[in-house]
């Protein structure tokens, strides 16, 4: 059972014998290195995909109403060669395809041949939770990237550091548009409307895009139905502006740009965040934390493994009431238990003398002495010292923002 519900299924029961639950626990950690030959980075991604940009706008002004914008540079390499050769178009969408089908393979390969299939499986669930696809053409070339380098090294390690190695990559800002969006009174649009105004021609910004807020709120964290509203989905999309990946100089990859930024302070679910890059770290870390998160994980995560309908009881009493305690961080609440004393748990099911209060994981992290509670952080998001350093449960309200 535990090589078919935990794992891919195997040729052979013998790597498992008599102790499945050791052969589970004996795979906890990160992801195996992909088999295969697929090594594109995100730097050299980008800069294959950099290389066709002026074909794309070419393509787009020949045909206005072309259904995409790789679509015309695509239709040329399918039409063959030109005489006297290839063009370069041609060679680089070649390229990016090659690379693509080099992905799909690694993958394929490393699932079907892993000594790991339990961290494989974990692999594949959370590159699904956070999906980048290659069906829309600005991601083509970076998903394989996007698996590798954000995904497989965190699949075993804090919710939390997945959750914001995953949302900054290249390849999640690109899929989602945010390297476009900027805010309305951002320094950018101040200035292309000064432009504007002089008649000189300038480039079309979409303006505020919240196609990565809505979906880190709504699928990567807390889930829909959590009580979100549209402000804080724009208030979220404004805290997001300014993260970009620059194309022409892929180094770093993804980099904050001030003048894309939408300045001033946004409340998100009712908390303050201050302006600026710090404010997605601060935010990120609030949601990874939010009892709604540690629901929509573990029912995922239950409905993954265990069922398509997994028992609500167990669901519910899992560790997922119990974010506040300082554990619901930890990506992985199931299997046994995890190794370096993150979790000790006897899933799917805690009897109540294991559970603390009766319905939490145990903490592992470090308590405060009046109510045995992770401690809440003596500063406001804006900076400003709170009234009396107390615990999570007892939190005073900030003295400058009231949050």
């Amino acid at each position: 059972m535990a090589v078919h519900r935990f794992g891919l299924g195997e040729p052979s029961l013998e790597p498992v014998g008599r102790d499945a639950l050791g052969w589970l626990l004996s795979q906890i950690g990160p992801a195996d290195t992909q088999r295969g030959d697929a090594s594109t980075g995100s730097t050299q991604a980008l800069r294959l995909y950099a290389a066709l940009v002026p074909g794309q706008n070419q393509a787009r002004r020949a045909s206005p109403g072309a259904a995409a914008p790789m679509a015309g540079v695509a239709e040329a390499a399918e039409a063959g060669p030109a005489p006297g050769g290839r063009s370069g178009d041609a060679v680089l969408v070649t390229r990016l395809r090659d690379t693509q089908a080099t992905d799909v393979r690694a993958r394929l390969v490393t699932a079907a041949t892993t000594a790991r299939p339990f961290a494989e499986r974990m692999a594949l669930f959370w590159a699904n939770h956070f999906t980048v696809s290659m069906a829309k053409a600005s991601a083509r070339g970076i998903v394989g990237a996007f698996e590798r380098e954000a995904v497989r090294p965190h699949v075993a390690g804090r919710f939390e550091t997945l959750l914001q190695v995953a949302v900054t990559h290249p390849g999640m800002l690109r899929y989602l548009d945010n390297d476009l969006s900027a805010g309305p009174d951002s320094l950018l649009v101040q200035r292309l409307a000064r432009r504007a105004r002089g008649g000189e021609r300038t480039p079309r910004v979409s303006g505020l895009n919240e196609n990565l807020a809505r979906e880190v709120l709504e699928l990567h964290t807390l889930g829909a139905g959590a009580g979100c509203t549209q402000v804080d989905m724009t208030e979220f999309a404004a805290v997001l502006t300014g993260w970009r990946v620059a194309l022409a100089d892929p180094e770093p990859a993804t980099r904050f740009d001030p003048a894309w930024h939408q300045g001033g302070p946004q409340s998100i679910l009712g908390r303050l965040y201050p302006d600026g890059a710090e404010a997605l770290t601060l935010v990120l870390r609030d949601l990874a934390a939010h009892p709604a998160t540690a629901h929509h994980i573990c029912t995922k995560l239950a409905r993954h493994l265990v069922a398509d309908v997994p028992p609500a009881a167990q669901v519910a009493v899992d560790g997922t009431l119990g974010t506040d305690h300082g554990s619901g961080g930890d990506a992985f609440v199931l299997g046994g238990a995890v190794r370096g004393g993150r979790v000790l748990a006897d899933w799917p099911g805690l009897a109540k003398a294991q559970r603390f209060e009766g319905r939490d994981l145990r903490i592992t992290t470090p308590t405060c002495a009046p109510c045995s509670a992770p401690c809440w952080p003596s500063t406001c998001a804006c900076r400003a010292p709170r009234s009396t350093p107390r615990c999570y449960r007892a939190r005073p309200a900030c003295r400058r923002c009231r949050c």
